[in-house]
């Protein structure tokens, strides 16, 4: 496939007029129309944009092969880490990303990505976990209170 290609499979699986992704996107419908019949292409400073209204990486915009959907995430695992990483994410990001990657491997057509992604979303969320620890120790300390008496 091709990026215009490419863009027209992924506007459509999101539901979006051109008129809609253009205005998401800060373009108007008639670029989408002449990204999509391969007329022009999208400007390189949209890209990052564009991928995130799509919900997939700016990779599987120019992909040529099949692109592996990781359920409500996106396309790729990079965009599970991402919704997760992010600071307004919640533990149902988490336990969303976490299903997600546990089904392509207990599927078996997991590759050496996933395993590593999965790694590191549960490497995330360890790091989120010390980072509320050490908030409430500082607290503690802060507050004078005698560790012993909890």
């Amino acid at each position: 496939m091709k990026i215009h290609e490419n863009i027209r499979s992924f506007r459509l699986e999101a539901r979006l007029s051109q008129e809609e992704l253009g205005s998401r996107v800060g373009v108007s419908g008639q670029a989408v129309s002449k990204w999509e019949s391969g007329l022009t292409s999208p400007d390189i400073s949209v890209l990052p944009m564009l991928s995130k209204v799509l919900g997939v990486s700016i990779d599987a915009l120019f992909s040529s092969g099949p692109v592996r959907r990781y359920g409500p995430y996106g396309s790729g695992r990079n965009e599970l880490l991402a919704v997760y990483e992010s600071p307004e994410s919640t533990e149902e990001d988490f336990r969303r990303a976490a299903d997600a990657f546990a089904e392509i491997i207990m599927k078996g057509g997991a590759d050496t990505g996933d395993y590593v992604g999965y790694g590191l979303l549960h490497h995330i969320r360890a790091r989120r976990d010390a980072e509320i620890t050490e908030k409430y120790y500082r607290k503690a300390i802060e507050q004078g209170g005698d560790s012993e008496s909890a």
